[in-house]
């Protein structure tokens, strides 16, 4: 007798199975230092309503930092004043709003593409 276990990741709307990582970024004089697109009634992708890096700003934070690619999808904004913001299912307006609430130390949680 034996047993065979496989361990499958969810796969991403674009269809890579992506790394999670959390990454912090002190706003500078540029904010973040990149652009966002999608969200509900906005996407990016047909038929996903995540939120994605469309532009890394050179000197910008996340630039700097360079761990965040475009093409990354921002899954959380994680030490706002209220609490994570999960950016899953939400409007593009949602997700801008919540960056900009984040103070100068921002955490956020990415999937890499």
């Amino acid at each position: 007798n034996s047993v065979h276990l496989t361990v499958k990741r969810k796969k991403q709307a674009n269809g890579s199975a992506g790394e999670f990582i959390e990454v912090e970024l002190m706003k500078g004089s540029k904010g973040l230092g990149f652009t966002i697109a999608g969200g509900i009634n906005n996407q990016h992708i047909p038929g996903d309503n995540g939120i994605y890096v469309t532009k890394v700003m050179d000197g910008g934070a996340a630039f700097l930092d360079g761990r965040i690619a475009v093409g990354d999808r921002l899954m959380a904004v994680r030490n706002l004043p209220t609490g994570d913001f999960y950016l899953d299912d939400c409007s593009h307006e949602e997700a801008v709003k919540a960056l900009k609430a984040s103070k100068d130390r921002v955490c956020l949680l990415l999937a890499k593409s």
